[in-house]
Formats: C-alpha cells, structure tokens, sequence
C-alpha cells in the first residue's frame, strides 16, 4: 500500500475511532460506589439497559483506532520523530488489546452476570456474586492497563515523537499528546497504588480518555490532510 493510501486509510479509521470512542465514553455510566464491589456495578449495569450496547461502540471504536495508530507512525517519517513514534506504536498496540479486553468482558461477561445474579435467590444469588466478583476484578485490571498504555503511555510518546519531528505536525499537538498523556498516566498511578481511587477514576481518568479520544480524532484529519496535499 502506498504511502498516500495508508494516511488516508489511517485517517478515516481514526477519525471514526475517534468519534465511536468519543460517544462512547461520554455515554459510559460513571456512578458513585461502581467500583466498590461486584454487587454495586450488577445493579449499575442491571439498570443501564444501554450498557452493552455503549461497549460495543468502544470495541468497534478501539479496533478503528488501532490502525488509526499505525497512520500516525506511519505520517512521521524523520527522525528521530519515527524511532519515538514506532516505540509509541507497539505502546499503542498494548494500550488497545487491553482496552478490548475490558470492554468485551463488561460488555458480555459481566452483563450476563448482572442479569443472572439480579434474577436469582439465595445460595445461587451468592455463587454469582463469587463469579462477578473474580470478572470485577479482572475487569479493573484491564481498565488501569488501559490508563496506563492507551490513554497514558502512548499519547505521551506519539507527543514526544510529534515534538522531534515538527513537519507533518505542529509543537502544539505534541504538547496536547504529552500533557493529557501524563494525566492518564497519573490515573493509573494512583490507581495501582491505592487500588481504588474516586480522583482517578471519576476526575483523572474521564479527562484524560476524553481529550485524547479528541486529539486522535484530530490527528485522523490531519492524516487524511497529508495524504490529500500529497496528490498534488
């Protein structure tokens, strides 16, 4: 594939990754107590009837974005701009198979789980509970790598690799990836060190995953920009 036909490509899966992620998110229940216990995100999800459907969207979104991340890598070709940006991309690649992990097991297992246990009685009610509460945890495991790697990591490096090589983008996109990159950093920090955090989760980390959902959305136009002047 030629280098005009992968930005573009590049561009449009990030552009609608982005957009897919952005509503999402936005849409994605955030309510006190979620991330207490097992039993308190049941009855979130039991009451959202929307909630599978919004993580589907994220999962469509995320594998957009995916590719959308290799664009990127593949628009900066200075170096030492490019040897950054092929380190952010393998970042990249982790931060999305952790962010499909998550919202395919909350979108299928813990909804299945939620609806059984918000069904059923007594010792059985119990042994849900037990099964939702090893999901719950695994699901907040993929959540702080997700912090961590997509929405932490990788902005900061593709902003690194963005600040080197300032011919396909300008400083100040770079500054946006480094900055709000730092702040999904931070919310995983404090979520791995104090295991829950209401700062991290419901303040750090919505600020984050919205301004970088934003950002690549951005830079998927800009993809799609560099590859249009380059017909000319």
């Amino acid at each position: 594939m030629s280098q005009r036909h992968t930005l573009r490509l590049g561009g449009a899966t990030a552009f609608a990754g982005g957009v897919l992620t952005f509503v999402g998110n936005i849409l994605h229940p955030r309510e006190p107590g979620q991330l207490d216990s097992a039993a308190n995100l049941f009855d979130v999800v039991v009451r959202n009837h929307m909630w599978a459907a919004d993580h589907v969207a994220i999962t469509i979104g995320l594998a957009l974005l995916l590719h959308g991340f290799y664009g990127v890598t593949q628009s900066i070709r200075n170096d030492p701009g490019a040897a950054w940006a092929h380190f952010a991309w393998h970042i990249a690649v982790i931060g999305v198979l952790l962010g499909l992990a998550l919202m395919l097991t909350e979108a299928v297992a813990v909804t299945s789980l939620a609806h059984a246990w918000n069904g059923s009685l007594g010792g059985e009610k119990d042994l849900l509970l037990a099964a939702g509460t090893a999901v719950f945890e695994l699901s907040l495991t993929f959540s702080v790598g997700g912090m961590l790697f997509l929405f932490g990591a990788a902005p900061v490096l593709y902003g690194v690799a963005m600040l080197t090589s300032s011919t396909e983008y300008g400083a100040w996109t770079g500054w946006i990836g480094v900055l709000f990159g730092l702040i999904g950093l931070t919310a995983a920090l404090i979520q791995v060190m104090t295991g829950e955090s209401w700062l991290a989760f419901y303040v750090l980390f919505p600020i984050a995953s919205i301004a970088v959902t934003l950002w690549i959305t951005y830079l998927g136009y800009r993809m799609w920009r560099i590859a249009v002047n380059a017909t000319a």
